[in-house]
């Protein structure tokens, strides 16, 4: 660490000393991307490195056996299948076998596009706001400890994964997180000194916690990009509660009115209201840094962050949950009638009993944490202020268009013909998410916006009643989800919907309220997955013939995603009167194309990455440019 602070302390010294020199913006601006793009580099080399070997982490052999309740059923339909990978799991753990995490199967290790989206996502949107206005300044300077605390998180990955090559029957994967957190607080010290040293060690605890104890113990359901954008996306959301609170503690006002509050207002408060807005920004220690935040943002945060904190509350009972099932099955197959009539009593008492606990946490959660914090946030009721910002006559007119789209979808896709791949019936949905939430952007932004967060929060503990069959409605959402899955679909919990919803949701979160940095930005979701991956799939498998290199996709599916996502660009731009130069224009079809380009030849799960990177690239080249 001496060595590499040695070679590059002439930079940095040079990097600060132009830092201080608030008049000459440019110089800012060249320093901060200096700072900035030294993390994204080191990231890309690590990254590299890690994913030509051959490591243990996707071999499963990690010297952490696996315990028996981590194989349990995912439903009544595979109950034989999970019972033998139960036993032989068994097997394995008492002969002492190296086997550890099961990732997803039949795709890469993910490590290059997954420790590169966040960053590259909060970079894209520092850059856009250096230099400019102080509004912009003051947001740009709350998003660069995020982006260095995703910068660390990745590196804890790189570092525990490389730890792993050398020493891999020495520590336990939580035990190399913990070490890779000494070498990650060495790397963050060597690159700026902008970040808490007490602030990126508590993240980085938190988030080893998370990454190793709980997403990556969840068979078969993340690659290792996967889990690690999960983690840093739960780790981030909660971190930026935290700061929150913090300045709620010392009675700082945190949000500024609304402009759904504003419309609602007086009109003679005009004058006030802007008085005002000037007025509502707020500061804060860890690091101090100014935020523009809106009522909306505040709900997201309060549904977001409730419901992650009730499934983080809630695992030790969904755990237990899920064992009862897998006993329970065992043993009706192996006992006598009477012998299972008596079981059965014992074990529905235990399930009701448990469920009854979930209930009570989850209504406990949102009545004792998260209604207080949003009533102190907003200043009123939250329950009420979001009944009358949504009972207004655009916003139920929105709501009847959704309901009459979703009855008629679910009419055509039951009038499909029985031999309809089901590759296709599944891209029906992309088309519904493009004619239900375009329009709703253009003309009803903040009711999108809180529409996407409800709908994530709702299914984030619609799962957690799937994954433990909670009654009375765990094993009927079960059987009803299992019917849309596929391979990708293959561990104890179904997410691609989820993944979806998220990957239409992100962009339009990250450019709403306060700011937005390009006019398709809010668009990029549902334009490369409504739009793109759609057209890609139903092209590719009707008339591709092409492959590309290394890939199952085909040249003809890609080439068909860039079109249908230029003429969408243009139909949207023509929509809200946006002009755009031929130059704009280009930096939109080169961001259509890296995404697509990755669209074809990544083996992660699309609907959650390609978002995240369209979206970063769109704003990227529009600012650079």
């Amino acid at each position: 660490a001496l060595i590499i602070r040695v070679s590059f302390s002439p930079i940095i010294i040079l990097s600060n000393d132009i830092s201080n020199i608030k008049e000459n913006e440019n110089s800012l601006k060249q320093t901060s991307l200096i700072h900035l793009i030294y993390p994204i580099l080191i990231l890309t080399i690590l990254a590299l490195f890690l994913q030509r070997c051959k490591l243990p982490w996707e071999l499963q052999t990690f010297s952490l056996p696996i315990n028996s309740d981590n194989s349990m059923i995912s439903s009544n339909n595979n109950i034989n299948n999970t019972n033998n990978n139960n036993n032989n799991n068994n097997n394995i753990s008492n002969n002492n076998s190296q086997i550890g995490y099961k990732f997803r199967p039949k795709a890469d290790s993910g490590i290059l596009i997954g420790v590169l989206a966040l960053p590259i996502s909060l970079l894209s949107h520092i850059v856009a706001l250096c230099p400019g206005e102080p509004k912009e300044v003051q947001y740009q300077n709350w998003l660069i400890p995020y982006f260095w605390l995703a910068c660390s998180s990745s590196f804890l990955i790189c570092f525990s994964w490389m730890i792993n090559i050398f020493f891999s029957k020495s520590f336990t994967p939580i035990k190399m997180g913990f070490i890779s957190i000494f070498f990650c607080q060495c790397l963050i010290w060597i690159l700026t000194d902008s970040l808490s040293w007490l602030y990126n060690i508590g993240f980085l605890i938190f988030f080893t916690i998370i990454t190793f104890k709980a997403i990556w113990n969840i068979n078969l359901a993340f690659t290792i990009g996967e889990g690690l954008v999960i983690s840093q996306l739960m780790c981030l959301f909660l971190c930026d509660a935290f700061r929150f609170s913090y300045l709620q503690f010392d009675k700082i006002s945190l949000v500024k009115p609304s402009s759904v509050l504003e419309e609602s207002s007086n009109n003679n408060n005009n004058n006030n209201q802007n008085n005002q807005n000037n007025d509502n920004f707020v500061s804060t220690n860890l690091p101090q840094s100014n935020v523009c935040r809106d009522i909306v943002d505040q709900l997201l945060a309060g549904l977001i962050i409730g419901s992650l904190l009730i499934s983080i509350l809630s695992i030790p009972i969904l755990k237990k949950l899920r064992q009862i099932n897998l006993t329970q099955t065992t043993s009706n197959s192996r006992n006598n009638q009477n012998s299972k009539n008596l079981i059965q009593s014992s074990y529905n008492s235990q399930r009701i009993q448990l469920s009854i606990l979930f209930y009570l946490i989850m209504i406990s959660v949102i009545l004792l944490l998260v209604m207080p914090q949003l009533q102190t946030s907003i200043g009123q009721n939250p329950f009420i202020w979001t009944f009358l910002f949504i009972f207004s006559t655009g916003r139920i007119i929105c709501c009847f268009y959704w309901v009459l789209l979703l009855l008629l979808s679910l009419v055509i896709v039951k009038n499909l013909p029985s031999r309809t791949p089901n590759i296709i019936v599944r891209k029906y949905y992309h088309l519904l998410a493009i004619l239900m939430f375009v329009p709703a952007i253009i003309y009803e932004k903040d009711f999108m916006r809180l529409a996407f967060g409800v709908a994530a929060s709702a299914f984030i503990l619609i799962e957690c009643i799937r994954y433990a069959l909670i009654p009375p409605f765990g094993i009927h959402i079960d059987k009803f989800m299992r019917s849309f899955t596929d391979k990708r679909d293959s561990g104890d919990i179904i997410l691609t919907h989820s993944y979806l919803l998220i990957g239409c949701a992100l962009p339009l979160w990250l450019n709403g309220g306060c700011h937005n940095f390009h006019f398709l930005a809010p668009f990029a979701g549902l334009l490369i997955l409504g739009v793109g991956d759609a057209m890609a799939s139903v092209v590719g498998y009707s008339i591709g013939k092409v492959r590309w290199p290394s890939s199952k996709k085909t040249i003809e599916g890609t080439t068909a995603a860039i079109c249908s996502i230029m003429i969408t660009a243009a139909i949207i731009a023509i929509s809200i009167n946006q002009k755009q130069t031929i130059t704009q224009w280009f930096n939109i079809f080169i961001s259509t194309t890296i995404a697509c380009l990755l669209e074809a030849f990544t083996t992660q799960i699309d609907n959650f990455f390609l978002p995240i990177y369209f979206e970063s690239l769109l704003v990227l080249f529009h600012h650079l440019a």
